[in-house]
């Protein structure tokens, strides 16, 4: 945060953009990710392997279940068309016998 009011920023600056690609799309989609790559990479976390851009949305899923929110909601907040998948994206062992 530092670089960014060294540079001009100010807390109305927008750190990402809608663009002009469509919503949804690969290239909206990359941009974001190269956004929220940048702002981990300010903030000092290049280093951490386990900390980038799916993580934190996945950390979000996951908060987002632990405060009680149903698996079907989480997987709608994270984009995902299958249970399967967002479980597994938030590390929960939803079915029976799984780890």
């Amino acid at each position: 945060m530092t670089n960014l009011i060294n540079r001009g920023a100010t807390a109305l600056t927008r750190l990402a953009y809608a663009g002009a690609a469509p919503p949804g799309g690969a290239k909206a989609q990359a941009a974001a990710c190269n956004a929220i790559r940048t702002v981990l990479d300010l903030a000092g976390f290049r280093a951490e392997a386990d900390v980038r851009p799916a993580s934190l949305r996945n950390w979000t899923g996951r908060r987002l279940y632990d405060a009680g929110a149903p698996l079907e909601e989480v997987a709608r907040a994270l984009g995902h068309r299958s249970l399967d998948a967002c479980a597994e994206d938030i590390a929960l062992a939803w079915r029976e016998g799984a780890r």
